[in-house]
């Protein structure tokens, strides 16, 4: 529902990132509405109850992200306004207290790192260009020092998340200079 309501995604977009049926999902969202009119109040949850909705959060926020960093229809490879939205989102969360956790800088530090590189990953005509072959000077070096600052804070913690890795093989290559000096073996 929130990437229906909020997220402005559509029903097919929703089904591909779940990898589901589009008419399982409209009726998912059929029954999520019924709800609401039933009475469900949608308020900011107690203390007690945010941890426990943190990963539904956390992948909301990178559903969008990844429906931005590589659209899953549309004209455009590359839907920036949602990166940028989801990265939003995910500062709003690492400034509060209650939900800025390891988990989620590893989630802002990954989203940063890939979202860094947005202006050299497709050509002026709209194709997709390979890591290997992306300016790096055209790579956001702010983004790039944000995302190491948040990998800083996502290893202080005592558990190792999806996010993790994937923020870890991320800031690999955009520590690198050039592709050629990438370090393969830390990737091993």
């Amino acid at each position: 529902l929130a990437l229906k309501c909020v997220c402005g995604f559509s029903v097919e977009e929703i089904a591909r990132a779940f990898l589901a049926k589009p008419s399982t999902i409209a009726q998912r969202l059929v029954r999520a509405k019924a709800r609401l009119k039933e009475g469900l109040v949608l308020e900011v949850p107690a203390s007690s109850a945010v941890a426990d909705r943190m990963p539904s959060m956390l992948r909301t926020i990178y559903l969008l992200f990844n429906e931005g960093y590589a659209a899953s229809g549309g004209e455009q490879l590359v839907r920036r306004e949602f990166c940028e939205e989801a990265i939003r989102l995910c500062r709003i969360l690492v400034s509060h207290a209650q939900t800025s956790t390891p988990e989620v800088h590893a989630l802002c530090a990954l989203m940063l790192f890939q979202h860094a590189r947005r202006e050299a990953r497709v050509s002026g005509d709209g194709i997709a260009i390979p890591l290997e072959a992306q300016d790096r000077n055209a790579w956001d070096k702010a983004m790039i020092a944000e995302g190491f600052r948040q990998m800083s804070l996502a290893m202080t913690g005592d558990r190792l998340t999806s996010y993790h890795l994937e923020a870890g093989i991320a800031s690999v290559h955009a520590a690198a200079s050039d592709f050629g000096a990438t370090d393969w073996a830390q990737l091993g």
